[in-house]
């Protein structure tokens, strides 16, 4: 029975696997065959086909799929015909060029001319082939050409200073799309008449130039020159549209030549949300426009200073000669002065895309580069109107000036300019002549979805109308508690010059003593001069600008600045109790901001590129506005009837005198700073003094105050207005100051109350501080308004102003007891300490502070002062051990809290200064002195009676009725017997880490969990090969390197960077590395033969930083590694600290000069010249410790001709394990060794 059913279940498991194994094969198969498929499918595949099927994502906007045919046949024979090429065509290029040259030559040049020319050896690469559909009477081809070849080309050059040189150009790199026209076609053989060629696409052109026996860079100007000239050359003489022309059949073929066939006319109205290139304050834009970028075709428009939203309002004109393929360029560039302006974004638009004769109104988005558009950061939008018409007098349809129904209010003003005219270029130089006038009609209907404004979501909105040009103004009647208002008021306004003005539209919402600017938007009139009368619904641009924004960012860095160089203001008070010397060194060396502006506007108008000022950055919401625009236009002198309002306008205004006019604003400048300099200075003063008494986190949340009285004197002075919102925001800021006062604040050791710095005194002060910086923020909003450019000026001014008038401040304040002696510091680190802090704590952070002012509002900058309560109390607490409360830090919380809800406005325009009066400063003036003396005189000296009381009372435990000198000398010895006793612990702890070998604070390890091992391969920029070779044995993608991570080994191939930074070799392994995510850059190693002993310092360095692991590794990629017993070998010695784990040997020093291994410093191993104890460079292993040493020593270990032996050198001085394991000797052969040389 048994044997049974053994035999059935035997059976059955039989037949289970062999249908099992069937199934198997028979599935795989079917898979084999539906892959073998879908391959054969893909390859039957055009490039349209796999366009239409695969998503957009998986086909990246850079690549490109070529549809040319390869020309791999013609090259071959073109290798072989091109040394009697050379020959025949050398000749040929060399006469025809000639002339070509010399024509274009650069202004510096006398003479250029060929000494010799040979194409050299290497033939050129036909890469592609395509045949364009034309005309029916043309054949056009394109081929695609790339050539770099070793031409031998020498140039005889002579300059206008008489030196002649002759000129080699080499390394020549050349890939380029030629089209070639065969036209007309004939029944003549060849059968066509005329060959055409051109270069259709430039896509790179290389070479360099080198003085035959010399150096080119030696002799400035003469390489940017003779560049200039070799691509103007071919820019203008061979690339398209213009054509070079062979006659083949004998006939007249002028038709084929470049011709002009249209006029395209280009406004330039307004960029919006540009990139900032510079690090302090706005770029200054300015935009270059071509067709074609030649010297001569390329314009430029004027500079905007300060102004990432600038608007420009500018029109250009254009000659066009092919249509279908020109495109216009646009370049937006930052003026950097006398160096080279940055790129800020360029944009391209097709003119095949436009309708002749209509205007096409775009926004154009600026990208990085035009060809490769890898780059999706926004860096802005341009805003244009384009009109382009053809010149053909036949043609009715491209004319919108000549057309007989229909005719606008703008083209009766063409029409009646030249009834017999019969070509548009006629037309084209009358418009430049003519100033269209008339009535323009506005009505504001309706506007929707405006942002709320008001603390219950609603906004009472109303708009604001203006014409730039002329200045006039119109206000729709508010409408309340609305977001989507209804005006229908229409508005008329006189328009003396229709072509170059523009309308404004500022949507406003009302309050009780200001208002709030929601957003507005710019147009021009060209399209209802054009159309006569539309309805169109407008959005409004964005109320968070890049402008605001910027300005949170520099209160966030300003915060940190201020409370840093609070800290090291109370450390210089320790030695150097001077607050007035300190304070008046920072606020004197503002004076350094005057050279600067000058010789900015000094380089700015010497290049001719300083403008008039910039208008206003904009402001706008996500609402939409509609409008309705009717405009009767007419023109001065024509037949036409001008309307009433003409009567007795000038045409042109009137412009004041521009030098005058700068000069009175320099005055203007110049007067306020001497003004509020004062009131500058005691601000300073007030919080110097405050921090020599009292510590930083009480002075910052002193300062926080600020807020109520910056928004109390503004709403006085009329610069600001008060609403709920603002109020909350400012009761809820005082609010967490109060809960900061109330929360305890203790010192680790128990011995804060100590500290005789915590006095009322330095309170009261701090106190005052924040009155007048609440003062000086408004009086400096009021002068500055939006104009940052004033703000660089206004601060040098009252440098100088302290420099030369406020030095004997010093005397009254000795004689109220409120300053001690003045006196030097006591050693030149201290004075370094002092100007350092100058510099950086005042120059630097004041004035980004006053840009935050400007940027966003004066309620806004002062309540991010409140920002450094939570940044000191981290200070304190890291820097003095200090603990506090946890109402202390909800208070510090809720403090902070208004800067990030506090709306984003500017409710009053800056006031003429000549209507500010001038007793609000010199009353706050007096009434800070009145507030010093009342500080110094009344209270300094009974808190600290009060102080010493209470010391002596806990140290004697009674209470004295008089203090005497006596008590007075044991309560400051109290207060020195402790910072005696913190450094004597602070010693011990030193000398402990040094015995160790390092200092365990100073390396913070990454906080993810802690490695058995990382292992560094070394690699170079050739290796490549090699690295696909270790990757394909164990960590073939992300996911094989995600599970070593897992298992507590962390691999990655280590590099340094090129010599020539940012070059081909870099870009290549950050592209690979962008890919494969498994590289360790050393940014700061060069990657050289003769850097390679250096290399170790940089990667244990770098990886203890990295990675927190209990060994480290290097190894070279020439090593053929096996992982498993590699990780086995590092388990085996688990736990074993300062572990130096290799190959170890020895042996003698090479000292003979150009053999292998030489060492140049052999004298310093000993007469023996035998090398100590060391790993092999192969590979060796370092535990945690000698890694974080040699991390930490890195700047002071010497480095020898060879790593092993500089590592080796490190190790000798320390505590080092050292093991020598077998398995390692890579060059041995072994069973259980872990690695070999490949």
């Amino acid at each position: 029975m048994g044997f049974l059913v053994g035999y059935v279940l035997g059976f059955a498991f039989g037949v289970s696997v062999i249908v099992g194994f069937a199934r198997h094969q028979l599935t795989r198969s079917k898979r084999r065959t539906d892959l073998a498929a879908a391959v054969a499918s893909f390859a039957r595949m055009t490039v349209l086909d796999s366009r239409k099927l695969l998503p957009d994502k998986l086909c990246p906007s850079w690549v490109v799929f070529s549809e040319r045919q390869k020309l791999h046949w013609l090259n071959s024979h073109l290798d072989k015909l091109w040394p009697y090429i050379d020959e025949a065509a050398s000749l040929v290029i060399k006469s025809s060029v000639q002339p070509i040259l010399e024509q274009y030559k650069s202004a510096i040049l006398v003479s250029l001319e060929f000494s010799k020319l040979t194409l050299g050896t290497v033939a050129p690469q036909l890469t592609g082939v395509s045949i364009i559909d034309g005309e029916p009477d043309e054949v056009i081809m394109e081929l695609e050409l790339q050539w770099d070849g070793n031409p031998k080309i020498v140039l005889d050059i002579k300059t206008r200073v008489g030196i002649s040189l002759p000129i080699e150009v080499k390394n020549i790199g050349f890939t380029g799309v030629f089209r070639i026209i065969f036209k007309p076609l004939v029944d003549e053989l060849p059968c066509f008449g005329a060959l055409c060629y051109s270069l259709r696409e430039k896509k790179k052109l290389d070479f360099t130039l080198k003085v035959v026996g010399g150096d080119l860079s030696s002799i400035p100007g003469i390489s940017d020159a003779l560049e200039e000239t070799i691509r103007d050359a071919v820019e203008d003489s061979i690339t398209w549209p213009v054509r070079k022309i062979i006659p083949i059949v004998p006939g007249d073929y002028s038709y084929l030549e470049l011709k002009q066939v249209g006029i395209l006319e280009v406004k330039l109205i307004e960029a919006k949300e540009l990139t900032n290139k510079d690090i302090i304050g706005k770029s200054d834009p300015f935009v270059e426009l071509f067709i074609r970028p030649l010297r001569d075709r390329l314009q430029t428009s004027k500079t905007i200073d300060n102004q990432t939203n600038p608007i420009w309002n500018e029109s250009f004109e254009f000659s066009v000669e092919d249509v279908s393929t020109q495109n216009l360029t646009i370049r937006v560039y930052d003026n950097e002065g006398i160096q080279a302006s940055e790129l800020i974004g360029c944009a391209r638009l097709p003119l095949s895309e436009l309708e002749a004769g209509k205007v096409k109104d775009v926004w154009l988005k600026l990208v990085k580069d035009l060809e490769v558009q890898r780059d999706q950061k926004n860096r802005g939008q341009v805003h244009l109107e384009i009109l382009y018409y053809p010149l053909n007098a036949s043609s009715e349809l491209y004319n919108p000036f000549n057309s007989e129904s229909g005719m606008t209010m703008m083209e009766k003003v063409y029409k009646h300019a030249n009834e017999t005219a019969d070509s548009l270029a006629y037309a084209s130089e009358l418009k430049k002549e003519v100033i269209i006038r008339g009535v323009l009609s506005v009505t504001v209907i309706s506007a929707e979805n405006l942002p709320a404004t008001d603390l219950m979501g609603k906004s009472d909105p109303f708009v604001m109308l203006k014409l730039k040009k002329s200045e006039q103004k119109e206000k729709t009647r508010v409408v309340n508690d609305t977001l989507n208002p209804v005006w229908n008021q229409t508005f008329e306004f006189v328009v003396e010059d229709g072509l170059h003005e523009l309308l404004i539209l500022e949507v406003y919402d009302h309050d009780l003593f200001g208002k709030d600017k929601i957003g507005r938007c710019i147009m021009t009139l060209t399209r209802a001069i054009l159309e006569g009368e539309f309805a169109e619904s407008f959005p409004l641009d964005g109320t968070e600008s890049g402008r605001y924004k910027g300005g949170l960012m520099l209160i966030g860095v300003v915060v940190f600045i201020w409370v840093s160089s609070a800290e090291i203001t109370q450390r210089i008070f320790r030695v150097y109790e001077q607050p007035f010397a300190v304070t008046y060194l920072g606020a004197s060396l503002m004076v350094i901001y005057l050279p600067i502006s000058f010789v900015k506007e000094w380089m700015c108008n010497y290049l001719k590129r300083r403008s008039p000022e910039s208008p206003l950055g904009y402001i706008g919401g996500p609402g939409f506005f509609e409008m309705e625009s009717q405009e009767p236009f007419s023109r001065k002198g024509s037949d036409l009837d001008l309307s009433q309002y003409e009567e007795g306008i000038a045409l042109v205004g009137e412009h004041g005198d521009g030098g005058r006019v700068m000069r009175y604003k320099y005055d203007q400048i110049a007067k306020y700073g001497f003004y509020i300099a004062p009131l500058w200075f005691i601000t300073e003063y007030l919080s110097n003094a405050a921090l020599l008494r009292t510590s930083v986190a009480s002075t910052t949340v002193l300062s926080s105050t600020s807020g109520l009285f910056t928004l109390l004197i503004g709403a006085l002075l009329g610069d600001d207005s008060i609403n709920v919102a603002k109020a909350v925001s400012v009761v809820v800021s005082i609010l967490g100051v109060v809960l900061t006062t109330l929360g305890g604040t203790w010192a680790s050791d128990d011995d804060l109350h100590l500290d005789p710095r915590r006095t009322l005194v330095g309170d009261v002060l701090g106190l005052l501080s924040a009155v007048s910086y609440g003062l000086f923020t408004v009086l400096l909003n009021k002068f500055c308004g939006h104009e940052e450019r004033r703000v660089q000026k206004l601060f040098g001014y009252i440098g100088l102003s302290t420099l030369v008038s406020l030095w004997w401040l010093i005397w009254p304040l000795k004689a109220m007891g409120i300053e001690a002696e003045s006196t030097l510091p006591s050693s030149g680190k201290v004075a370094e300490l002092v100007m350092a802090n100058g510099l950086i704590g005042s120059v630097l952070s004041d004035y980004c502070w006053a840009l935050s002012v400007v940027w966003t509002t004066p309620l806004v900058a002062t309540l991010g002062m409140s920002l450094t309560i939570p940044v000191a109390m981290v200070s304190d607490m890291i820097i003095h051990g200090r603990h506090y409360s946890l109402i202390y830090i909800i208070g510090s919380i809720q403090s902070s809290l208004p800067i990030t809800t506090t709306k984003s406005d500017r409710r009053f325009k800056s006031k003429n200064l000549q209507s500010t009066s001038n007793s609000s400063v010199v009353l706050a003036f007096l009434s800070c002195l009145a507030w010093l003396y009342i500080a110094g005189r009344l209270w300094q000296e009974a808190e600290s009676r009060k102080m010493l009381e209470n010391l002596l009372e806990r140290n004697s435990n009674q209470q004295p009725k008089v203090i005497t000198v006596e008590d007075r000398l044991m309560v400051y010895g109290c207060k020195y017997m402790d910072l005696e006793r913190k450094i004597v612990e602070a010693e011990m702890e030193l000398t402990i880490a040094k015995s160790q070998g390092y200092l365990k604070s100073q390396v913070q390890p990454s906080s993810g969990r802690k490695l058995l091992a990382v292992i560094g391969i070394y690699t170079s920029f050739g290796g490549r090969l090699r690295r696909n070779v270790t990757r394909s044995s164990w960590m073939s993608d992300a996911d094989a390197l995600a599970k070593l991570e897992q298992l507590g080994i962390a691999v990655r191939f280590v590099i340094g960077r090129s010599p020539n930074r940012g070059d081909t070799l870099d870009r290549n392994i950050d592209e690979e590395n962008l890919t494969r995510r498994d590289f360790l850059i050393l940014d700061f190693h060069e990657e050289a033969e003769e850097e390679l002993p250096k290399k170790a310092k940089y990667f244990f360095g770098t990886a203890v930083q990295m990675w927190d692991a209990e060994f480290y590794v290097k190894v070279d990629d020439n090593v053929d590694l096996r992982l498993d017993d590699l990780i086995e070998l590092i388990q085996s010695h688990h736990g074993q600290d300062s572990a130096y784990i290799g190959c170890m040997k020895s042996g003698e020093v090479v000292s003979e000069e150009g053999m292998k291994w030489y060492e140049p410093e052999w004298w310093k191993f000993g007469d023996k010249k035998s090398y100590f104890r060391h790993a092999a460079d192969s590979i060796f292993i370092l535990s945690q410790n000698l890694a974080k040493y040699i991390h930490i020593n890195s700047a002071s270990l010497k480095v020898y001709a060879h790593e092993d032996v500089s590592v080796g050198s490190w190790m000798m001085g320390l505590h080092t394990t050292y093991i020598d394991d077998p398995r390692m000797c890579c060059s041995y052969s072994s069973q259980d060794k872990v690695c070999s040389l490949a």
